[in-house]
């Protein structure tokens, strides 16, 4: 093992090295300048494939994760505290960015634990249009993916539009049992925008589906709504509100009225 290591080690370094004497010129015209675009590069009579074969395969499996290039974007470095004014607080005297970075710590907590393949409570991000619930589970998920772990990033509405879609005639190839299925067991799944637009007794039975199976097997989710649990209670109804309070965390993120985490910063 060490052997494979110290070879593996080599070849990266080796790697490195030729991007670093690729002629400057590649840089202009190639994505990468390492293999020109091929995948592979020439070490002595060998190809080997490029180190950004690796990035190209991530964003593939972030995409088939549903995560979207402007999803794969976020991340929680790029989560700017600073939209979130230190002099504002809740009722509980709590500040608006102390809630924030509170609820950041725990959703990278949460990626981690997810990567390294454990089980536990997951976050329900509540708060206003624009105050970076998405951005928050969208870093969460990517992290997960990052280090080599298994996510799935659904858009509430667009995922209820695909089950109902899987019932017209037309559409065989689509299978509800396997839709719904995806969501069982991944070790973590984010429900973005749970709440949105008006649920049918059939689409809350399909949400409470998804929520008890997870909920009976400690899995974590990371759940994103508008609405407050009095009003998350009369869209997707008690049983399943009563089991993600129960499951997640909860951070109600604020911003002030008017602003937008999408926009840019406050202060």
């Amino acid at each position: 093992m060490e052997d494979f290591k110290a070879t593996l080690h080599t070849i990266v370094e080796g790697l490195e090295k030729l991007g670093k004497d690729a002629p400057a010129e590649d840089a202009e015209v190639y994505n990468c300048p390492l293999c020109r675009d091929t995948g592979y590069v020439l070490r002595g009579d060998r190809a080997w494939p490029c180190v950004c074969r690796s990035s190209s395969l991530l964003r593939e499996k972030k995409a088939a994760a549903g995560l979207t290039a402007r999803l794969q974007m976020m991340d929680f470095d790029s989560f700017d505290l600073h939209c979130y004014p230190d002099y504002l607080k809740n009722d509980d005297g709590k500040s608006y960015r102390d809630i924030a970075s509170e609820a950041m710590q725990n959703a990278r907590s949460l990626a981690d634990s997810c990567a390294a393949g454990k089980t536990g409570r997951g976050l329900l991000l509540m708060g206003k249009v624009g105050c970076g619930k998405t951005h928050l589970a969208a870093a969460t998920a990517n992290r997960v993916l990052d280090q080599g772990g298994e996510a799935l990033f659904l858009v509430v509405p667009e995922f209820l539009d695909q089950l109902r879609f899987s019932y017209r005639r037309e559409n065989e190839g689509l299978d509800e049992a396997e839709i719904i299925s995806r969501t069982y067991n991944v070790p973590l799944l984010v429900l973005d925008d749970l709440g949105a637009h008006n649920y049918s007794d059939w689409v809350c039975n399909k949400l409470f589906t998804i929520i008890n199976h997870r909920y009976n097997r400690n899995l974590p989710s990371v759940i994103t709504t508008n609405l407050d649990l009095r009003d998350l209670e009369d869209k997707i109804g008690d049983r399943s509100t009563s089991r993600i309070v129960e499951m997640c965390r909860i951070s109600n993120i604020l911003v002030p009225e008017g602003q937008d985490h999408r926009l840019g910063t406050l202060v």
